[in-house]
């Protein structure tokens, strides 16, 4: 019995770099309205690191996507719930989208704060041949 459980050990993916990643200019900060107070919150990236296994098709990737929430200061006094989409765009050689991903969640700034620096975890398949573009907002297409 010894012999057999010395023999098992924890699968780990193979862990390869990921295509690029980079912020479409004019994306990567946006101005909102909370959902419960109506603050007007600003948001902007404020940092993201991903981790890439291979698969057949592309990748399989893991984002760690930090966000800074920020209200005015005469706003401090109660928690706001803020709602967000990233769009993530998958763009070929030709700089043409591929497909597309939205992940939406939703931030809180605290009562007594008017910044928040949350972080999220977003889970997406990559597509061979295709870099990311990622944006604050939800992305319109002509389907829409």
């Amino acid at each position: 019995m010894a012999g057999l459980v010395a023999g098992c050990s924890a699968f780990e993916p193979e862990v390869v770099p990921c295509p690029e990643i980079s912020a479409a200019q004019g994306a990567e900060r946006v101005v909102t309205i909370g959902a419960d107070l109506q603050h007007e919150v600003s948001i902007r990236f404020n940092g993201v690191a991903a981790v890439c296994t291979p698969r057949n098709d592309g990748f399989a990737m893991k984002m760690e996507v930090g966000l800074m929430l920020k209200r005015d200061e005469k706003d401090w006094n109660k928690t706001e719930r803020v709602p967000f989409d990233i769009t993530l765009a998958f763009v070929d050689s030709k700089n043409e989208v591929v497909s597309r991903y939205v992940y939406s969640d939703e931030a809180f700034i605290g009562d007594l704060d008017i910044k928040s620096r949350p972080t999220f975890i977003v889970r997406t398949n990559i597509p061979s041949g295709t870099r990311v573009v990622m944006g604050l907002g939800r992305a319109v297409t002509s389907e829409e």
